[in-house]
């Protein structure tokens, strides 16, 4: 099995951290970037896309990078990727203050680790998997090495894919079923990095802002499905 590896990337206005993700992809065969520059909905400013040195960035390194412009819903946004993916068998979500670790992270390895988890789930449902990223400036999960979670970011047929309701819940277009992490999910010999300490304080601040109300939001989102669902449950058990 040979896999072509492409990134999903949702950016905006963020040069000094954009050029270090990039700086990073530098050092693997990675076949493709796919690049979403726009404001997302909510986000305190008027200005809708990036400012020209920031896209100049994505001409100034050697790995293969398409930019697509859209200012809008975070969701619609995201699906672009995922949408534009039509050449790669992967694709890997990644954010602008996120980069590769290079002490963690051993390609073939890596590739050879997917390849079997691919083979293995060749019979099931699962398109999606976890890497390792290490929260440099918050902590989830304390280990003897830093803080890291889990993330579902690495998803196989991206084109069948499609985000609903929220920004990390994503199902078969086809088949409806929801992507699970349970399990054989988390891939082994990489890792990435995720802090924000190339950004401005304003920067910062209007992506807190963003930040809280979309929580807001997309929790209130989860608990109506909820509801829904156990609705919808009652009255097929309570249906004569």
């Amino acid at each position: 099995m040979t896999l072509r590896i492409g990134i999903g990337l949702s950016c905006y206005q963020d040069f000094d951290s954009l050029r270090r993700m990039l700086m990073s992809c530098e050092q693997y065969p990675i076949d493709k970037i796919i690049a979403v520059d726009g404001r997302y909905d909510g986000y305190p400013t008027d200005q809708k896309h990036s400012d020209e040195e920031v896209l100049d960035l994505f001409d100034a390194f050697q790995t293969k990078v398409e930019v697509y412009s859209y200012s809008g819903n975070q969701n619609a946004k995201r699906q672009i990727y995922f949408d534009m993916a039509t050449n790669l068998d992967v694709l890997m979500v990644m954010d602008t203050d996120e980069y590769f670790l290079s002490a963690q992270t051993n390609w073939p390895l890596f590739v050879a680790d997917l390849e079997k988890k691919i083979a293995d789930n060749a019979y099931t449902y699962k398109q999606a998997y976890c890497l390792p990223v290490y929260l440099l400036n918050k902590g989830v999960q304390k280990m003897p090495d830093g803080y890291y979670e889990k993330l579902p970011r690495i998803f196989h047929r991206p084109t069948e894919l499609q985000y609903v309701d929220d920004h990390f819940s994503i199902r078969n277009k086809k088949t409806g079923v929801l992507m699970s992490f349970e399990g054989n999910s988390t891939i082994s010999n990489i890792a990435l990095g995720h802090d924000h300490k190339l950004r401005s304080q304003e920067y910062k601040n209007n992506t807190k802002k963003y930040e809280d109300e979309l929580i807001e939001y997309e929790n209130s989102v989860r608990e109506k499905r909820r509801e829904d669902f156990s609705n919808n449950m009652y009255k097929q058990n309570h249906s004569s």
